[in-house]
């Protein structure tokens, strides 16, 4: 009976101790070696071919299976794959190869062992290094991780790769997780306003038996190339081919003489195409970089976002790289007020020459009292001129005014990595026991997913938060999902957050550990205020403090008072055995009467 009494407490205590377990994604950076700029790392030298291995300490999961990950940049953030349908439909719940296929015109070639040539699975019991090939006609920058799914609060410890495999490290979200792109690539501008021009077609030719012919499919190993090629905003084109002797031909024609070009082109171009049909380009061992300059179109474009990817850190570090269609375009990005909307601050970045750009904001500075939290909102790009001023006559300097002055708005979420609050609907209403999803940008199914209570109170620690760009649906008791914004979640959630002293940005895990904060950072932009203006909220937020406040004061009480009980009723059952023990030892061993 002691026994039956003990396994009754160990069965009444344990779902407890395992309530907020829950399932969810582990994904790790892996160094990618670019097969062609470093051939002898990789068994087989190839433009679109990369190696991946993982860094010491950050690797995979063992025992259970490892999804390799390609993410590759577009317009809209990053999208990722497995490389094949039927895996993006298991993990994504979505085909997100067709998607590449359709908008970038992808091509996945395979996934290899070690040795470049063996097909390996995905997903695979990871073995240390993979090579990965793919092609795209533009370069677009890619990024390689491992994924597996786990249960944080039931993982081993001291699993292969190190401690941190089996417990949470805030280091597992990298800041710098290295990138690659399948350059080289050249550019056609217009020599005259030194702007990229979009819709250029562009041709490379082979040398074979002395003469230039179009160079096919057939000319290169693999059998991936698209030739000719139509650029676009930002004038680029690529082609990654073995050593031989080519040349450019151009539609619009190359010029004929440099001279013609604006003296200004250096700051952003080089290595000019000249002289259609006669220049040649030999390419021994290194890929031959050239710029093609038209004669002037008057070429007047707005500059546009051409891809980028957008994270975020344990430490409340904001991270955007790209690439831009103009060269040196400012960028201002731009923070707001999460319930008003209204402006906040401005960091201003620009990007290099070739457009790329790599920006990173410290949300730790950020506003967050009950009325006025601050969040990171929009990108705004502004077309910069490259040219050099016309002197007048009369030796009056003035600026060139023909370029176009439309700014583009490139809108941002936060990406949160502590979530805790109360689920609300779009008009204010608490959702009691919703079903709490979090979601990636470009999956249909659950990165992590949770219950809310009686109040619609739920958090997520950093162990179940992605540093991608995600949404959170709630699902009602009757089927009803809605879709909310991390924006709504902290506009509608912003003074319980702000009283409790909750920085949404940096992460916090289950066990209350909280991210180490980031180092001093030089060469930081200076913050341009544009407005402090304070405004009152009304509606769902207004009256969150109490209500959250007593939603977990009551998720505790609910808990104490359930194990008293069964602590109570688990004595009780204790005491009459060992009363009924005594009895029975008593009458059975006692004393004989005596009569």
């Amino acid at each position: 009976m002691f026994f039956v009494a003990t396994f009754l407490l160990v069965c009444i205590f344990t779902p407890f101790a395992h309530a907020q377990s829950a399932q969810t994604e582990r994904w790790v950076c892996l160094e990618s070696e670019h097969c062609w700029k470093d051939p002898n790392s990789c068994s087989v030298s190839d433009g679109h071919r990369a190696r991946l291995t993982a860094k010491s300490g950050f690797e995979p999961l063992t025992g259970t299976p490892t999804y390799i990950v390609e993410c590759v940049s577009t317009a809209t953030s990053q999208i990722c794959t497995t490389g094949s349908e039927a895996q993006d439909m298991v993990v994504y719940k979505q085909s997100n190869i067709a998607t590449l296929q359709t908008d970038l015109q992808y091509v996945f070639e395979g996934l290899f062992e070690s040795n470049g040539s063996t097909p390996a699975s995905n997903p695979t019991e990871w073995g240390g290094a993979y090579e990965w090939k793919d092609s795209t006609p533009e370069g677009h920058d890619r990024r390689w991780y491992a994924m597996n799914y786990w249960d944080p609060t039931t993982a081993p410890i001291g699993a292969a790769g190190g401690q941190q495999q089996g417990t949470f490290d805030f280091e597992t979200a990298e800041k710098d997780c290295a990138k690659i792109a399948w350059d080289p690539y050249g550019r056609v501008f217009d020599a005259g306003t030194l702007e990229p021009v979009r819709g250029s077609k562009v041709t490379l030719q082979i040398k074979k038996g002395g003469t230039f012919v179009d160079m096919t499919a057939l000319d290169l190993p693999g059998g991936n190339i698209q030739n000719p090629q139509t650029v676009k905003e930002d004038g680029a084109f690529s082609f990654v081919v073995p050593d031989g002797e080519y040349r450019l031909l151009s539609n619009p024609v190359p010029l004929v003489d440099a001279n013609i070009i604006d003296p200004n082109y250096a700051k952003a171009y080089s290595d000019i195409y000249l002289v259609q049909n006669e220049e040649l380009i030999e390419q021994q061992g290194e890929i031959v970089h050239r710029d093609i300059a038209v004669a002037t179109l008057n070429t007047n474009n707005p500059v546009k976002m051409m891809e980028y990817f957008y994270r975020s850190t344990p430490q409340g570090l904001i991270i955007i790289d790209g690439q831009v269609s103009h060269p040196l375009t400012k960028l201002n990005a731009k923070m707001n007020f999460v319930s008003t909307g209204l402006p906040s601050s401005v960091l201003k970045f620009q990007s290099d020459a070739f457009g790329r750009f790599n920006i990173e904001i410290d949300q730790n500075s950020f506003k967050k009292d009950p009325k006025n939290m601050e969040i990171f909102s929009e990108l705004e790009l502004v077309k910069v001129d490259l040219r050099q001023p016309i002197t007048k006559k009369n030796g009056i300097v003035k600026s060139v005014s023909a370029a176009q002055r439309d700014n583009s708005i490139v809108k941002f979420e936060p990406i949160p990595q502590y979530l805790e609050g109360v689920a609300y609907d779009a008009g204010g209403k608490v959702i009691p026991n919703a079903a709490v999803g979090v979601y990636l940008q470009f999956s249909n199914k659950a990165y992590s997913q949770k219950t809310a209570d009686n109040n619609g109170f739920f958090k997520f620690s950093s162990e179940y938060l992605p540093s991608f760009p995600y949404e959170i649906r709630y699902t009602t008791a009757d089927g009803k999902v809605i879709n909310t914004k991390p924006s709504v979640f902290l506009a509608q959630n912003q003074k319980y957050i702000a009283e409790q002293q909750i920085n949404p940005f940096v992460g916090k895990d289950a066990k209350n550990n909280i991210a180490p904060t980031l180092s001093p950072k030089k060469n930081t932009p200076s913050i341009t205020k544009e407005t402090s203006d304070t405004i009152d909220t009304t509606g769902a937020g207004a009256g969150a403090k109490v209500t959250q406040k007593d939603t977990k004061i009551t998720e505790l009480t609910n808990k104490i008072f359930i194990q008293a009980i069964f602590l109570i009723l688990a004595l009780v059952i204790l005491i009459g055995v060992s009363v009924w023990l005594v009895i029975h030892f008593k009458k059975t061993h006692g004393p004989p009467s005596t009569m």
